[in-house]
């Protein structure tokens, strides 16, 4: 049987670029702020694969796909209102290891801290690229037990890092072992591989993932140039066995704060078999502002979304409150007369 380091995905993401100055040549960037730059990686690595490098080289300096994956010197500033862990994962709702049960239905599983590709807006950075740290199986049990002992828990979250970087065995047996809990009702997987990896989304794993059911996985797509023809193909295994497909995004300042962009971005994933499931309002994390869009602005974006799109297509917006309060619907207040109001 061929090894799982064989495996396309896995040859793709040890071959993922890691050093900026690299990126710099391949990309033909400046490079004015070496320092700075050379800091930043350090704070927050860096890791693109070469499926991605693809969308940057087609990009435009400063464009959206590059905002999201180059460091940035004002990642170097700190504002008053950022923070380490700016939606309290670390503090009273992790429970154990890599488990945070904040809502009483449902608890959040951690398994890695690896992802396909790191993110420069990310709200976990302070732990998100610890690829030493994988769950280990005093970890699992822990988490099992955690689950039991409290039958208010209705579905398990899988998130991270990113669940599909475990290979197929070690990611199924944890979902086998999750789906054996007769407490619970429903799986859930959250993942930005099919962006940055979608080789990873191969026929032997949606073959897993549809004998688990019911399990939903919630892709991560922000920009509609995400969504490549490889990636349609790769969503199309795990429709075809009939995974439901939904998605979350982040509104970001110059990636797809744009009635259009969004626009796009909804009907390009509907037309993949994929359901746009929320959309957050960046959360404040550490040397991130220069993402932030206002709330003011956001809730006018998504009344254009509102007013351009079938409702079906509209995914709802909401803010992670800052301190572990949980999702807050944002949706601008609706009456027949006045129309929309802020």
């Amino acid at each position: 049987m061929t090894s799982s380091a064989a495996e396309p995905w896995r040859v793709e993401d040890t071959r993922a670029l890691r050093s900026w100055r690299k990126a710099c040549r391949l990309l033909n960037l400046p490079q004015e702020d070496a320092v700075s730059l050379d800091i930043a990686c350090r704070r927050h690595p860096l890791k693109i694969t070469h499926h991605y490098l693809r969308l940057l080289r087609a990009d435009k300096p400063g464009g959206p796909l590059r905002r999201m994956l180059l460091p940035d010197a004002r990642e170097l500033t700190h504002a008053a209102a950022e923070s380490a862990d700016p939606i309290g994962d670390a503090g009273i709702h992790q429970v154990a290891p890599g488990v945070i049960h904040r809502h009483p239905s449902r608890v959040l599983l951690c398994p890695t801290w690896r992802c396909g590709g790191y993110c420069r807006y990310c709200f976990r950075r302070r732990r998100v690229g610890e690829e030493w740290r994988n769950w280990r199986a005093d970890d699992i049990r822990g988490a099992l037990d955690y689950i039991v002992a409290h039958p208010e828990i209705k579905e398990a979250i899988l998130t991270g890092g990113d669940p599909l970087m475990l290979n197929d065995a070690v990611l199924l047996r944890l979902l086998g072992k999750l789906r054996q809990l007769p407490q619970l009702r429903l799986l859930r997987l959250h993942t930005r591989m099919p962006a940055f990896n979608p080789r990873r989304l191969t026929g032997s794993l949606a073959a897993g993932l549809a004998a688990l059911q019911p399990l939903w996985l919630v892709t991560h797509f922000n920009h509609p140039r995400e969504i490549t023809p490889e990636v349609e193909r790769a969503l199309g295994r795990l429709r075809r066995r009939g995974v439901p497909l939904l998605n979350q995004s982040v509104l970001l300042r110059g990636v797809n704060d744009a009635p259009a962009t969004l626009g796009e971005l909804c009907w390009r994933l509907a037309a993949a078999g994929v359901k746009p499931y929320y959309l957050h309002h960046p959360d404040r994390a550490l040397g991130t502002s220069h993402f932030y869009v206002s709330l003011a602005r956001g809730r006018r974006l998504w009344r254009d979304l509102w007013r351009d799109l079938p409702g079906y297509l509209v995914p709802m917006y909401v803010l992670d409150s800052p301190g572990g309060g949980g999702k807050a619907p944002l949706v601008p207040a609706y009456s027949a007369r006045a129309g929309f109001v802020l």
